[in-house]
């Protein structure tokens, strides 16, 4: 049974909502919304996401499977894998995809936030303001209703979180694929999308290798 790519994308972007709610949570109080950039506005926001998104190894056959499912994501600067072999490029390739899917989840997410904490962070200022401007002791303080829009908004974020993890169900494949790719097929996939990546043809004396593997593992 195939890894569901686009499952473990939503998994690891609410994840990251979760390891950021300090900080988007002073944004949406502060700013009215939170930031969407992870790499620029959350404090070593790029370093968690190529170190906890990107920064992996994917074997032929499971970066084939990842590409296959995750094309609307695919990742094409071929600089991050010039020079490299075809099966390392390939691998460099589908990692980076993956950090895309997940990068565009995390922003749908951050995006759900702020729709649902627009109300809320209205409502909860003009009462504040109301408060400060009243010294009503039937009225919540002002201090108060901090507390109360502190708890209203992290009880959001952890809902919409939530909300984004899925179950683990592996979507069914299409009518024609019963099973993963073979070695052989994600190789043939490999060659296909280096091909199509490789601005330069710096890749074709190694793929030409490769195309010799695939006929020995063919009988051809």
């Amino acid at each position: 049974m195939s890894e569901d790519y686009h499952a473990k994308a939503a998994e690891y972007a609410a994840d990251t909502v979760r390891n950021f709610e300090d900080e988007i949570l002073e944004q949406l109080i502060d700013a009215g919304e939170a930031s969407d950039d992870l790499l620029n506005d959350y404090p070593n926001g790029d370093a968690w996401h190529y170190e906890n998104h990107v920064n992996k190894w994917y074997n032929l056959s499971d970066a084939a499977e990842l590409l296959r499912q995750l094309d609307e994501y695919e990742e094409t600067d071929s600089g991050l894998w010039e020079g490299q072999q075809p099966a390392e490029a390939i691998g460099t390739c589908a990692a980076s995809t993956f950090g895309n899917a997940v990068g565009d989840q995390w922003r749908e997410l951050i995006e759900k936030i702020n729709e649902d904490a627009h109300e809320i962070v209205r409502d909860f200022d003009l009462r504040i303001d109301d408060a400060e401007e009243d010294e009503d002791e039937a009225d919540p303080d002002a201090d108060t209703l901090r507390e109360e829009r502190h708890e209203a908004l992290t009880a959001l974020i952890k809902q919409v979180a939530d909300a984004a993890d899925p179950p683990a169900i592996v979507a069914d494949p299409p009518a024609n694929v019963t099973d993963p790719p073979s070695l052989l097929e994600a190789a043939e996939l490999a060659i296909a999308t280096i091909e199509r990546l490789d601005k330069h043809g710096s890749a074709c004396g190694t793929l030409d290798v490769l195309r010799v593997a695939i006929a020995n593992a063919g009988g051809g």
